[in-house]
């Protein structure tokens, strides 16, 4: 039996039951750890160069996952940053 909601592709993945689109945790995890990585105290780039670069990066992230039908993961990330 091939079960789709324990695959994940192009950074989706699915649930079991009512075959909703989700995004994968591991895009979750990676998209957290850029945003660390854009927001470091030791990284040497003027403050509003910073937040340029982190709005373009958050821009493009919500722009590919709005597809999915999980409007908790973006409350959640939103209260996060």
């Amino acid at each position: 039996m091939n079960r789709t909601w324990k695959r994940s592709f192009l950074g989706f993945s699915f649930t079991s039951h009512q075959h909703r689109i989700r995004i994968a945790k591991e895009s979750v995890k990676r998209m957290r750890d850029k945003i660390r990585q854009l927001t470091s105290r030791s990284r040497p780039i003027p403050m509003d160069r910073r937040i340029q670069e982190l709005n373009r990066y958050l821009m493009g992230w919500c722009s590919y996952f709005k597809l999915a039908e999980t409007s908790t993961v973006f409350r959640r990330l939103d209260e996060w940053l």
